[in-house]
């Protein structure tokens, strides 16, 4: 048994649906995204899910909770990854979009990596794997209002900003 109670079929299932989740949140979202030519909700939206849907699935003990929750998240979540990809495009050109999703990945990556340790440290310090989670809901915090911040893109010509139309 892992944390939480689930075996290691039960985790590979959890993370499976949330997968899953995020493949058909990804055709869906951005369908939804261009048809009513804005970008910037679904990002306030998945951010807010994020944070909404994470501490659950981080405290449930049970397998049904968790897959609904994790496919849940994986839809919100997960289908993020396009819009943003197209608002790259939008904001620094056809010419640079290569750079800069490369940066995105890296960033994204690298960022994954220090919160999966920083969790698993401040949890071994404090003797509390709820200790990690609440790390990770203050960066949701930070990430919604720095999501807050962003400017609407759909429209815009590629590689212009706002001031240039």
């Amino acid at each position: 048994m892992l944390p939480q109670g689930f075996t290691e079929d039960q985790s590979g299932l959890i993370g499976g649906i949330l997968v899953a989740g995020g493949i058909v949140g990804a055709i869906v979202i951005p369908l939804l995204s261009d048809l009513i030519k804005k970008r910037r909700p679904f990002l306030i939206i998945g951010t807010i899910s994020a944070g909404i849907f994470m501490y659950p699935l981080m405290q449930t003990r049970n397998l049904t909770t968790a897959i609904v929750l994790a496919a849940i998240l994986g839809f919100m979540v997960i289908s993020l990854l396009p819009i943003l990809f197209q608002m790259t495009i939008e904001v620094v050109g056809e010419r640079l979009t290569g750079s800069a999703t490369g940066m995105l990945w890296v960033f994204g990556a690298t960022g994954a990596i220090v919160t999966i340790y920083g969790m698993e440290l401040i949890g071994e310090r404090t003797n509390n794997f709820r200790d990690g989670i609440w790390l990770l809901m203050v960066m949701f915090v930070i990430a919604f209002f720095l999501t807050l911040r962003l400017k609407e893109t759909y429209g815009r010509q590629h590689g212009t900003t706002p001031d240039k139309k």
